[in-house]
């Protein structure tokens, strides 16, 4: 299958899946690739933080991560 996300492949396989279940799912189940993005994007930043050395927002929540990520 082509699919936009080959580029996660090899270092990034957890974001791989779920980018493919949600490409997948678009036209025929969108709320399974809204809940699958939703998954990723979570993911995303804590990967992000991970990478950045930085420590986790104390709640744990994406919004508080996000604003985390862009204030750091």
């Amino acid at each position: 299958m082509k699919t936009n996300f080959s580029f996660l492949k090899d270092n990034y396989s957890v974001l791989y899946q779920l980018a493919i279940l949600a490409e997948r799912n678009c036209l025929s189940d969108p709320s399974t690739t809204l809940s699958k993005l939703c998954i990723l994007s979570e993911k995303l930043s804590s990967i992000l933080i991970d990478f950045e050395q930085l420590e986790e927002p104390y709640d744990n929540r994406q919004i508080s991560k996000l604003i985390f990520l862009q204030n750091n």
